[in-house]
């Protein structure tokens, strides 16, 4: 007898392929993993019980398969290979977990953004070099605020 299945695909306007696209990348997927009810086992509030039934285990397992195939079709090439050791995992939990971690800080402070503007930031032109270092030093001091070691700015900031 043919068995019919449905196959669900989570499409998204942009994937997401850069720390400052997480918010509304992570608003489109989890109302993607919402509608196809896999919401609750990526953000692990699901987690896998040995003392389930057969079936039970069997559908947690293909669902949780799924999910992860979402997950992954709505990260770019460039960034998922930033997280091959985790993707090769072929668990959405730690994924979601991981992205979680490095750019969900929910109202906190993104790091990585400040990473970013730390090192890509330069003396203009027309700036005092009082206000660079101003600027270099709040920067240091969001970092250290957020317990990010400061110690390997100091460093980059004795370099300059």
């Amino acid at each position: 007898m043919n068995r019919v299945t449905a196959v669900m695909t989570l499409q998204v306007d942009k994937k997401l392929s850069k720390p400052e696209d997480y918010p509304v990348w992570l608003l489109r997927v989890l109302t993607g993993l919402n509608v196809s009810n896999m919401d609750l086992l990526v953000i692990g509030q699901v987690p896998f019980d040995d003392n389930w039934s057969y079936s039970t285990k069997q559908c947690w397992l293909g669902s949780s398969r799924k999910a992860n195939g979402l997950l992954v079709s709505t990260i770019s090439d460039e960034f998922l290979l930033g997280y091959q050791d985790v993707v090769n995992l072929a668990d959405p939990i730690a994924l979601w977990r991981v992205l979680k971690e490095d750019f969900g800080q929910g109202r906190e402070v993104n790091t990585v953004l400040i990473w970013e503007r730390l090192y890509g930031r330069i003396l203009r032109p027309d700036e005092p070099v009082r206000e660079y270092i101003a600027d270099l030093l709040k920067m240091q001091r969001e970092l250290a605020e957020n317990n990010v070691t400061p110690s390997l700015t100091r460093v980059w900031l004795r370099s300059c």
